[in-house]
């Protein structure tokens, strides 16, 4: 059917363009535009058909963040680890099925490490809590996703201060996040974090 359509529209430049070439310009074109917006109804359409299979009685969820911290030394003498603080500020964010942005919340915590982990050990690996709250969402679709994304910053007693490059997460779909108490915690694995000296 949607081949018929396009060859009908071809046919009818053909014919047209017997006709001044400016006016053949202007045609082709416009039906150039008509094809394009007939393709994406086509695939909205599809898109509402797939997000229509999937839905599901809505219930609540809320997502707890931790982060692996590794034990590294962007700079000698400044183990992330042993910074007298470290702020993560990102988003997480609700996609739909379709992958439109449904809700978000913003990401702004602090945890101290020096006080947090301890100064003498051999653990390459730290479990740190991205934020001490839970984020609230409301799931009414199996196809729907979470994206997680933030920086950090560490700020040493010395004064130096360091930034690393941005972290980023997307999670499973959504049928794989039921809980039976409703909160499930996201551990994000630190991969291809760079550090750089902000102040000195």
């Amino acid at each position: 059917m949607k081949m018929k359509r396009y060859f009908s529209i071809f046919n009818c430049i053909k014919q047209f363009c017997l006709r001044p070439i400016k006016a053949c310009i202007i045609l082709s074109v416009l039906m150039f535009f008509m094809a394009g917006s007939s393709c994406e109804i086509f695939m909205d359409e599809e898109a509402n058909k797939k997000c229509e299979q999937s839905k599901w009685d809505p219930w609540d969820i809320k997502i707890h963040i931790k982060f692996y911290l590794t034990n590294s030394e962007p700079i000698p003498k400044h183990k992330i680890v042993e910074a007298l603080d470290l702020q993560f500020v990102g988003t997480i964010r609700n996609l739909d099925c379709r992958g439109y942005e449904e809700g978000y919340f913003d990401i702004d915590s602090t945890i101290f490490p020096s006080f947090l982990f301890p100064k003498l050990s051999y653990s390459y690996l730290f479990l740190a809590h991205v934020s001490p709250y839970d984020f609230p969402f409301k799931i009414s679709n199996f196809d729907e996703t979470f994206t997680i994304s933030f920086t950090m910053k560490a700020t040493f007693k010395d004064g130096v201060v360091l930034q690393s490059t941005q972290v980023y997460y997307h999670s499973g779909t959504a049928q794989w996040m039921w809980t039976e108490n409703h909160i499930r915690t996201i551990e994000i694995p630190e991969s291809n974090v760079y550090w750089s000296v902000v102040t000195k």
